[in-house]
């Protein structure tokens, strides 16, 4: 299912409970044109899931996300792809 929206552009799950790491990871192998994402309060999303969001998304540009849950590592990668934060 997921992969019929493979064009999608814009995602907002601001408050998902119940989504986690394996399902942002999911998403973000099938929904390659993410530019805008937006995952703040979603508590079964992790570091690890923010930072693999990162990296695998090449068309990311803005993420609105917990500081919390962003890494070192995580922040040098937004800066280095020009992703712009909001928390």
């Amino acid at each position: 299912m997921i992969s019929s929206y493979c064009n999608l552009r814009k995602l907002k799950l601001r408050g998902c409970s119940r989504l986690t790491n394996v399902s942002l990871i999911s998403l973000c192998k099938n929904c390659k044109r993410l530019e805008s994402v937006d995952i703040l309060y979603c508590h079964g999303i992790q570091v690890e899931g923010v930072e693999f969001l990162i990296l695998n998304s090449r068309q990311l540009r803005n993420l609105q996300v917990e500081d919390r849950k962003l890494s070192e590592a995580a922040r040098r990668w937004m800066t280095d792809k020009f992703i712009e934060v909001q928390q």
